[in-house]
């Protein structure tokens, strides 16, 4: 289109050409004519001679729908004396770029927690335990009982710090189980204990001091006092004494309430046994203690029958058991295979006669002296199968059986 500009085109001529059809050669016929035309004459001749030329413009390309994307540019800050990016001078402005977004994925976030806790509660419970108990073990239970009232601090000789017991406390098994000066009271429901309050556990036993007596009466008895016997015998070995079942005012032997007495005796048998002695060929030997011999068990007979009188003496052993023997004989107890009881000669180095030392005469157990600490559960007494009756044999039984059947303990009786 500027060739054509440029050169002088008579337009009357280019029709004549077109006309006579000669051969047109647009660019020898502007050589050849050099007549100067006005600018807006050469436009319209141009034009003219482009449509009727054999030549015609190419279509215009079609606009592709998207922009191609631009090539990544860094992002570049210029300042007026140098250049921040590579290959490129400064132009004297300050110019940004942003760059496009990196292929790789930003970091992680941070383990570390948040610094102040979170409000909303955790979902599991923590697997850590809870801080242990403190070391420091608790004060031991005092020994003066609150306003003297019965209180229970342990049983069968646990837990050993607080036996012996003190006044007013229980369990206690036996005398021995309470302090010097002080015995243990055996009740069968909430009898009352001498210088204490309260009623206390049902059935448990607790010290007591004998020498408290109860507050007198209004009025005077009818009849006087009969003191039972006192334990003045204990430590004399010629101290005799007839040997009784102990008994209480609410004890129920065979079916009745009424005090009764029974005493041991020696007794010939044909075979060791317990239970009814003539089933196992028991016979009376004699009628005194003289007459209990090597190999003779014991019985029970009843204490108020004159034609017999069986004693006993108490031979204590300092730091040892005390053993039991026939008044005017060197013939002792004698526990065989710890169930049956018989008559041999005394001897102090031999354990199946030795017996729980005795402090009181008038209520006391008969238990091997290996077993004095050991709770009735697990300790043999002296005693009988059942309630007492006449021409039953005595031997060795669980402790705590005898209890259950009120036949544990023993006193003193005098005829």
């Amino acid at each position: 289109v500027l060739l054509y500009s440029l050169c002088a085109v008579d337009g009357s001529s280019l029709r004549e050409k077109k006309v006579k059809g000669d051969a047109y050669d647009p660019h020898r016929q502007l050589l050849q004519q050099r007549k100067m035309v006005p600018l807006n004459h050469v436009l319209k001749a141009t034009y003219k001679l482009a449509r009727q030329s054999q030549y015609s413009f190419p279509a215009a390309p079609s606009l592709p729908t998207t922009p191609p994307k631009p090539a990544p540019q860094s992002l570049t800050k210029s300042y007026s004396g140098g250049t921040n990016t590579i290959g490129k001078q400064n132009t004297g402005e300050i110019s940004s770029t942003t760059s496009p977004p990196t292929p790789l994925p930003t970091p992680k976030p941070t383990p570390k927690p948040t610094p102040k806790p979170t409000r909303t509660p955790t979902k599991n419970p923590t697997t850590k335990p809870t801080p242990e108990p403190t070391k420091s073990p608790t004060q031991k239970p005092t020994l003066v009982p609150p306003t003297g009232s019965l209180t229970t601090l342990g049983n069968n000789g646990s837990p050993e710090h607080v036996f012996p017991l003190g006044m007013c406390y229980g369990d206690c098994d036996g005398d021995s189980d309470c302090q010097p000066g002080l015995k243990c009271m055996s009740r069968g429901a909430f009898e009352k204990v001498p210088g204490c309050n309260g009623n206390g556990a049902a059935g448990r036993d607790y010290c007591f001091d004998p020498s408290m007596t109860e507050e007198p009466s209004e009025r005077p008895t009818s009849a006087p006092a009969t003191p039972k016997p006192t334990s003045q015998g204990l430590g004399d070995p010629d101290y005799s004494f007839m040997m009784r079942l102990y008994w209480s005012i609410d004890y129920f032997w065979q079916e009745t309430k009424q005090e009764t007495w029974w005493c041991m005796e020696c007794t010939k048998c044909d075979e060791y046994s317990l239970g009814d002695g003539p089933n196992h060929g028991c016979v009376v030997p004699g009628s005194r203690s003289t007459s209990c011999q090597p190999g003779h068990l014991i019985w029970i007979r009843r204490c108020k029958d004159t034609r017999r009188k069986f004693q006993w003496n108490i031979v204590n052993n300092p730091g040892s058991g005390d053993q039991i023997r026939a008044d005017g004989t060197n013939m002792c107890l004698h526990t065989v295979d710890k169930r049956y009881l018989e008559i041999q000669p005394c001897d102090n180095t031999r354990s199946e006669q030795l017996f729980m030392p005795i402090t009181d005469l008038e209520r006391f157990e008969l238990r091997p002296y290996s077993q004095r600490r050991w709770s009735r559960n697990d300790a043999i007494c002296l005693t009988q199968m059942h309630h007492p009756k006449d021409k039953e044999l005595v031997g060795m039984q669980p402790c705590r059986r005898a209890l259950g059947h009120e036949t544990l303990y023993w006193e003193e009786f005098q005829r």
